[in-house]
């Protein structure tokens, strides 16, 4: 029979820590050498100088090359004089609102505080301490964190006219580094305290001041009316007085720090198996992707999950299995409000940017206007992707694959066309071209729902072949190549409406080849392989 543990034998099993077993077992049965070792960081260390290097280099071209410069027509202004703009030093500080409410919201989505379904399985499941065995981790994702964010932070910090240079450069990047580590134990609070719904609402509504902020020119005449200064009191906007050459909000983001880790370190306890394995799945699959440069797969890993199950639309009966699919795509797609607000917020980010002193120049919005107009294709295309990925349940019905993927494309190009319109339209409000440029817009939206159509129904990878021809080795022959479908075709769909926007004039001829682009872009992505 076997006898229960003793009193110390579970006090001793209580303070083990894996983590500290798993790392010193690790120490003692090395896998590399230490030559190994010392050249990996001579490799990361040398590999981060470049990387400065190239910032440097940007940061020089961003300033010299790519603002508003009255001397080329791709650095021309493509607002209007007798438009009022946003100065930039409340520019900065809506940006930095922007930047840390949507960094918290990423850190909620990957999770602080996080396991690996290896350690649930061997670790979790014992009577362990899990605060001394999740601290140390969770201490290494938060140095992690607080670099990336004063490294983020070092460009806007020399754009913004320090007070004291380099100096002002370097405290302000600090201040940065312990607000993005003061965010990540607010996520790691809300994380513990299963408040995550919460602070996504409370980082959304901060989202949203910041592009009101921006879009201020639009909907007053004036910035008399809001204190824009306002946005510098919140942690978010203290790097930016640090560089101006406040010390107290370097010291305010410390006393933040300190109080997080205190509290966080007493909350880890309360940390669920569950929790800690799902934020460690999200972790994993969003590496994994990042890692092979597949950012569908980043997307999917990242995606809002929530879904309104109680949404029903009240029309008439579907006259036809098109209209089952199409009804289908849109009851699906208003059930996601995560995918509704990301479609809006890429058609008013444009007009956002141009609104900001001294940067709405052509090749600035041109760059903006194919960045936001991609995402918001692949946005609108997530629910043809899930019924590219199983495509049984579209062969119950009588259709072609032809039609399956024209009745697909239908929501895609509706809700592409709103945003040509809302994007081009009000660029064209603000200067930068007559009612034409709305129209190239909308023709323009609809050759995107072909991008996305194209994208969405691309076969999937295939990673079992040998390596090829590629600039990355580790990738099998033709991987890479399926990366680009989609993004292909939205720089065609684009072309003509980007073209329009940085000569400034909207010729007749050019309608016909934005619709001809269009018509080609959405012809080729719906058609059957």
């Amino acid at each position: 029979m076997s006898q229960l543990p003793s009193a110390a034998g579970t006090a001793g099993a209580v303070r083990f820590n894996p983590m500290s077993f798993s790392r010193a077992a690790a120490a003692r049965h090395p896998l590399e050498s230490r030559w190994s070792i010392f050249a990996d960081v001579y490799q990361t260390l040398l590999g981060a100088v470049v990387l400065l290097s190239y910032a440097g280099a940007l940061l020089y071209g961003i300033r010299e090359e790519l603002l508003v410069n009255a001397g080329s027509v791709l650095t021309r202004s493509v607002i209007s004089d007798r438009f009022a703009q946003v100065p930039a030093q409340t520019a900065i500080a809506a940006v930095l609102l922007l930047a840390a409410s949507g960094g918290f919201l990423l850190l909620l989505r990957l999770g602080p505080v996080s396991a690996t379904a290896a350690q649930a399985y061997w670790w979790l499941g014992l009577p362990i301490n899990r605060r001394r065995a999740l601290a140390r981790p969770a201490a290494g994702r938060m140095l992690r964190t607080a670099l990336v964010a004063g490294l983020v932070f070092v460009p806007l910090a020399a754009l913004a006219g320090p007070a004291h240079g380099a100096a002002s450069v370097l405290l302000g990047s600090a201040a940065a580094a312990a607000v993005g580590a003061a965010l990540y134990l607010a996520a790691a609070l809300a994380q513990a305290l299963a408040g995550k719904p919460t602070a996504a609402r409370v980082a959304g509504i901060a989202s949203a001041v910041g592009l009101v902020v921006l879009l201020l020119p639009l909907l007053s005449g004036g910035l008399a009316s809001f204190p824009g200064q306002a946005l510098l009191l919140l942690p978010s906007g203290w790097p930016l007085l640090v560089v101006h050459g406040s010390i107290w909000p370097l010291w305010a983001a410390a006393v933040l720090v300190l109080v997080g880790g205190c509290c966080g370190y007493f909350l880890l306890r309360s940390l669920s198996t569950a929790e800690l394995t799902a934020s460690g799945g999200v972790s994993g699959h969003a590496a994994g992707a990042l890692y092979f440069g597949d950012f569908r797969e980043l997307e999917r890993a990242l995606g809002h999950r929530r879904v309104r199950r109680r949404f029903r639309l009240s029309l008439a009966p579907p006259s036809s299995p098109s209209a089952v699919l199409v009804r289908a795509d849109v009851v699906a797609f208003l059930r996601s409000p995560g995918k509704v607000r990301h479609v809006g917020v890429m058609a008013l980010a444009p007009a956002a940017v141009g609104c900001i002193a001294g940067v709405g120049s052509s090749i600035v919005m041109v760059g903006f206007l194919l960045g936001c107009g991609w995402a918001a294709a692949s946005g609108c295309a997530f629910v043809a992707r899930a019924h590219a990925a199983r495509p049984v349940l579209e062969s119950l019905l009588p259709l072609a694959p032809v039609q399956a993927r024209r009745a697909h494309a239908v929501l895609p190009a509706v809700c592409l066309a709103v945003w040509g319109l809302v994007s081009f339209g009000l660029l064209a409000v603000m200067g930068a071209g007559g009612p034409a440029l709305a129209v190239l817009g909308i023709l323009a939206g609809l050759g995107l729902a072909g991008a996305a159509s194209r994208a969405a129904f691309q076969p999937r990878p295939d990673w079992t072949r040998p390596g090829g021809s590629t600039s990355n080795l580790l990738m099998p022959a033709g991987v890479e190549a399926s990366f680009i479908r989609g993004p292909d075709f939205a720089v065609l769909a684009l072309l003509p409406a980007l073209i329009a926007v940085i000569s400034g004039v909207v010729p007749w001829w050019l309608l016909l080849v934005q619709a001809g682009s269009s018509a080609y872009c959405l012809w080729w992505g719906t058609r059957a392989e």
